[in-house]
């Protein structure tokens, strides 16, 4: 099954559970003077320190979700020659 049937949040939570044993760390802010409405917040995810993904939303959760996609499928794919191949582990340090 699909681990982001759910939503990408809870797909990098198992992701950086299963393979580093810690959870993803959130930063959010609101910007000063969105551009428009749907980018109102600005999410930023970490894992060991690391930012590995980021997002904007209209609320906090959609800029968490944003960010978490790109987490996600950072840490779960590598472009090999033009093709995207899962990974199956990555290692950050």
């Amino acid at each position: 099954m699909d681990p982001t049937y759910q939503n990408y949040k809870a797909a990098l939570q198992q992701l950086t559970q299963a393979q580093y044993r810690i959870l993803p760390d959130y930063q959010v802010e609101e910007t000063p003077q969105p551009t428009a409405a749907s980018s109102r917040f600005r999410a930023t995810v970490f894992v060991r320190g690391e930012c590995i993904g980021t997002g904007t939303g209209a609320s906090r959760k959609e800029a968490e979700k944003s960010a978490a996609e790109m987490a996600y499928l950072k840490l779960n794919v590598v472009e090999l020659d033009g093709v995207s191949v899962s990974r199956s582990k990555r290692t950050l340090q």
